[in-house]
């Protein structure tokens, strides 16, 4: 880390491959799964969100101090969707995106233990 076009065309030539889609796989499940969570903490705090927009759960999740930024939400939820519909001639989109999940590690990690609380 970080990745550069060059290795992510290296990746893509070699055996490596199935872990850069191992890496979109994941990270599409744990931006689903994020969102589910936050649903259910909400849910369990007494919040009805079962017709809530993401935003309106990210207003209300905001309220809880959860420490979830908005705008980090959907640039992520964009990270998310520029990896795995990316195409393999776009290698520079694609380190970019890995090097900016890679990066975004401890505030995934961080919000997971606010909602464990």
């Amino acid at each position: 880390m970080p990745l550069n076009a060059n290795k992510v065309r290296e990746i893509l030539q070699g055996d490596l491959v199935a872990y850069l889609e191992q890496i979109a796989y994941r990270f599409s499940k744990v931006q689903d799964n994020l969102g589910k969570l936050v649903r259910l903490y909400l849910s369990i705090k007494g919040e009805n969100v079962d017709n809530l927009t993401m935003i309106d759960v990210l207003n209300l999740a905001e309220r809880y101090q959860l420490g979830i930024d908005k705008i980090k939400w959907f640039e992520l939820r964009e990270l998310r969707n520029t990896i795995v519909h990316e195409y393999e001639d776009r290698t520079e989109n694609i380190a970019h995106a890995i090097n900016k999940i890679h990066d975004q590690l401890p505030y995934l990690e961080n919000l997971l233990k606010r909602l464990k609380l």
